[in-house]
This record gives C-alpha cells, sequence and structure tokens, in this order.
C-alpha cells in the first residue's frame, strides 16, 4: 500500500511529490512501513528547455554577456519547481549559480493545493482516523512550506538571516549572495565547491576528520533550533557540504524552520530530560509541545518512553540500529496520537 501510494503521488506531478517529502518526515504520525516508501520520492525531473537569455532579460532587464564571462546552457539540476544553471561573473571571475524557476509552477501548485485543502477536508469530515491524523493541519503547514519555497526572494532573505545568525562562527560558510541578479523567479549566488558530507572517502583523502565535522554539524544544528528557532529543514547529505579548511555549507534555503521563544525553551528542557532519563518531565514536555495527543494509558507511555531511553543509554553507539531505534520512538508517539508540530 505505501509503494501505491507513493507511485501515485510521482504520477499526479510536482505538488504531490512535495507533499510525500513533507509526509516522509512524519513517522510520529503515520507507519513506519509509508514512511520507508516516501523517503523513495525522488524531485529530479527532466530538464525543460529554458531560453536563458530571454528569461534573465525579462525578469532583471540585463543583457546576459554584459555580467557573465561564461555560462552553461545545460542545467546541473532539475526539480519540479526550479531548474539550476552555472555561470561566472565577469564583475569579479566568481563561479556562479542560476536558480530560475519553472514557467507557470505557480499556478499549478495553487490549483493542486485548492483540491488538497477541499479532500483535507472532506476526510476529517467522515473518518476518524483523518480527524486523529490532523490532515487538514498538515495541508496548511504544507501550503506556507512550498508557497515560502516558492519565493526566491524569501530563500534569499532566509540565507541572510542564517549569515547574520552564525556571522562570528568560524566553522560555518554561507553562500554570498547576489541582490542585483535576483528576484522573486531568480536567484544568483555563490557556487559552492566542497565534498558532500556524506563522502567519507573523499573527505579522508582531503586530510578532513570526519568526526570532528560530525560534531560541528550537530552543534550547528542544536544552536539553529535551540538558539536561534531558525533553521535548514532539509539538511540531506546532498545539502551539506565541506570545504577544504572544514568549514561547513548548507545550501538550498527554500526550505527552512521557524520555532517561537516559549518552543525553543521547551525543545531545550526535552533534550536536558532525554539526557537525564527523567521520563515524568519528559511526558510534560511532549504534552506542551504537541499540537494534539491522546495519552491513553499514561504510566505505560512513561514507561515506553524509559525503555527506549535506557536502550540508548546502555547501547554502544556502534551497536545501535538507528532504523530500529527511530521505528520504536514513533511507534510509542503513534500508538498515543501525539501530532507534533510541522517544525
Amino acid at each position: 500500500e505505501g509503494r501505491l501510494i507513493k507511485d501515485v503521488q510521482e504520477e499526479l506531478g510536482p505538488t504531490y511529490i512535495k507533499l510525500g517529502q513533507l509526509l516522509s518526515n512524519r513517522d510520529d504520525i503515520f507507519p513506519i512501513e509509508l514512511i520507508e516508501e516516501l523517503q523513495k520520492l525522488q524531485d529530479d525531473v527532466q530538464c525543460k528547455d529554458i531560453n536563458l537569455e530571454e528569461s534573465l532579460k525579462k525578469e532583471l532587464n540585463l543583457d546576459i554577456n554584459s555580467v557573465f564571462s561564461e555560462i552553461d546552457h545545460t542545467p546541473i539540476a532539475a526539480a519540479s519547481l526550479s531548474q539550476v544553471y552555472v555561470g561566472t561573473l565577469l564583475e569579479n571571475n566568481q563561479k556562479v549559480i542560476i536558480k530560475v524557476k519553472r514557467e507557470g509552477i505557480e499556478d499549478i501548485i495553487e490549483a493542486d493545493l485548492l483540491i488538497m485543502k477541499d479532500f483535507s477536508q472532506l476526510l476529517e469530515t467522515y473518518y476518524d482516523i483523518a480527524r486523529q491524523t490532523g490532515i487538514k493541519h498538515i495541508i496548511r503547514a504544507f501550503e506556507k512550506s512550498i508557497l515560502s519555497e516558492l519565493s526566491f526572494t524569501q530563500e534569499l532573505n532566509n540565507i541572510e538571516r542564517f549569515r547574520k545568525n552564525f556571522k562570528n562562527n568560524p566553522n560555518i560558510h554561507t553562500p554570498i549572495t547576489y541582490k542585483h541578479l535576483s528576484n522573486n523567479n531568480i536567484l544568483c549566488m555563490e557556487f559552492i565547491d566542497g565534498i558532500k558530507v556524506s563522502d567519507k572517502q573523499l573527505l579522508e583523502e582531503g586530510g578532513l576528520d570526519s568526526k570532528k565535522i560530525s560534531l560541528n554539524i550537530v552543534d550547528l544544528y542544536l544552536k539553529q533550533v535551540i538558539e536561534y528557532g531558525f533553521f535548514h529543514a532539509d539538511p540531506h547529505s546532498g545539502n551539506i557540504f565541506v570545504l577544504p579548511d572544514s568549514k561547513i555549507v548548507f545550501i538550498d534555503y527554500g526550505s527552512v524552520g521557524r520555532i517561537i521563544p516559549q518552543d525553543q525553551e521547551l525543545l531545550a528542557n526535552f533534550v536536558m530530560h532525554v539526557l537525564r532519563k527523567d521520563t515524568k518531565r519528559l511526558v510534560r514536555v511532549i504534552k506542551k509541545i504537541a499540537v494534539e495527543y491522546n495519552i491513553k494509558n499514561e504510566t505505560q507511555f512513561e514507561r515506553d518512553l524509559f525503555d527506549f531511553l535506557d536502550i540508548i543509554d546502555t547501547d554502544s553507539i556502534k551497536d545501535i540500529n538507528l532504523k530500529s531505534i527511530i521505528k520504536r520512538f514513533s511507534r510509542i508517539l503513534y500508538d498515543n496520537r501525539i501530532i507534533l508540530p510541522e517544525y
């Protein structure tokens, strides 16, 4: 059934693929079997012929030859919302990427969102499981996310906010943006020539310490979530690069998460209670964080959490099967109908 749902979403097009990718992170709501299928959804699509000169002239009112010394008209990446090209600026010989939004994509997504919202209302009206899952809440969060991702102006602002947050941190590099070559449909920014964080062999060949890099990424992520309440919301290995000097670079800032100060404090408390295996306080924090919950037996819920934390504490890291650990925690949330916020 999970495979069938995935195949249907791929056939329905970009909006549904994006929805499936969002749902693939919601193992607090859906069975792990469905999650595993949704995680296979790929955003790669066929390249579309785009007249780059015409697009840049129309959007930015400039002659491509007066700005770029070189430009490759074959995109290096094609996704459902945009295509990405590589060029070199005349002014400083900087290699850049040019992200171009697909023509007409807003109309397609707007129409799909209207259908999704109507359908979610229908499901919650007639099916208890849909109400328990919070389908309408999920679609509302998805709408907010995808509309934000459609705005390249917003993405550029996200990058600049990220730069401001980490301006004094020596462990991270934020890509340079070119505002005069960007608008809501075009985004021009520095080309990052680094190593994917998942390519351990290349990291080792470059004399980079993978353990140190991993610790830096964890530290940077905790700062994003707990200290700044503003974080990169699509942190798969293809979006995290390492430079020769070990600095971390996040790319693709179309999807970011925001957390209000009250929830930042709750998340900090959540981490502390996990480390101390304080399940009573952990239960209270989970209730405060959750959008909805239906814990039928709180004593059993607390025991399940303690057993879960005890496994992590007693097993050595190298012996832990991460997938089974995530599956176990997801099952605890799912059995108690605990729906967490989208972030």
